[in-house]
């Protein structure tokens, strides 16, 4: 079994149990070519609470 740097993430109080972007929509669409499609990818990434985990994280690395 293969882990990601998501699943390291996911498991939090704040992740557990909530549905990702980007395990809940299809994955083609973080790799799309139409620029509608690449700011709807943008958009749920923006509001995925594992991106905010991550950034909350590497502010206090040193």
């Amino acid at each position: 079994m293969t882990l990601s740097v998501l699943d390291a993430l996911v498991v939090s109080e704040e992740t557990t149990g909530v549905q990702l972007p980007c395990r809940s929509n299809d994955p083609e669409l973080f790799f799309a070519e139409s620029p509608a499609d690449v700011e709807l990818a943008k958009a749920l990434c923006r509001t995925c609470p594992v991106r905010s985990e991550s950034t909350r994280r590497s502010s206090r690395a040193p």
